[in-house]
């Protein structure tokens, strides 16, 4: 409707070929070969949005811990003690999202870990996750994870948790060829041998 146009809806497929962000010191900290998108419907007006297909290919992400944050709340402004309350107004629909298919194919992540005197490094790759549907009035979810730890190790897990509340999870993990050295730096640091 020309004479409303937030009541446009909008569908297709987007493809973002080599998205990449990077901090204040152009080190990328973020970033995919491929994402694809497919749109359901975007519907502005109601405040819903349905993502049929979501796939990442080759993503990367670098994790900085330290004592205070880590890298990605610091780049993104992210301070947990902020009031994460909404309110919705009564002429306003409630948000509702729905991603019926999230798919990573070969991510990456570097992980480091600064708590320990020393910058301790893990790198895990070869990422594969793969999730039905996830709707913002789930009350379960399961994500299905394998990954190579540390280029020798592999991981298989299986994550079940609760949208609404993610702070209670079930995990379900397996670990083949783990090295127990790559942690050598948590043994001496927390244990003091």
């Amino acid at each position: 409707n020309i004479d409303n146009p937030m009541e446009t809806l909008v569908s297709g497929e987007v493809e973002a070929i080599n998205p990449m962000m990077a901090d204040q010191k152009n080190v990328t900290f973020l970033s995919s070969e491929k994402v694809i998108c497919k749109l359901g419907e975007i519907n502005y007006g109601k405040n819903s949005y349905v993502i049929d297909d979501l796939v990442f290919e080759k993503p990367y992400v670098k994790f900085e811990l330290d004592s205070v944050s880590n890298n990605l709340f610091r780049i993104f402004k992210y301070d947990i003690e902020e009031d994460s309350t909404e309110t919705v107004s009564e002429n306003e629909d409630p948000l509702y999202y729905a991603l019926n298919h999230v798919q990573v194919n070969q991510g990456r992540m570097d992980y480091t870990d600064n708590l320990t005197g020393q910058p301790f490094d893990y790198a895990l790759s070869e990422i594969e996750v793969d999730t039905d549907s996830i709707y913002s009035d789930s009350e379960w979810v399961d994500v299905l994870s394998t990954m190579v730890l540390n280029d020798r190790g592999t991981l298989k897990a299986e994550i079940g948790y609760n949208p609404l509340d993610p702070m209670y999870a079930t995990i379900d993990i397996a670990i083949e060829d783990f090295v127990l050295s790559d942690l050598n730096i948590y043994s001496s640091y927390y244990t003091g041998h």
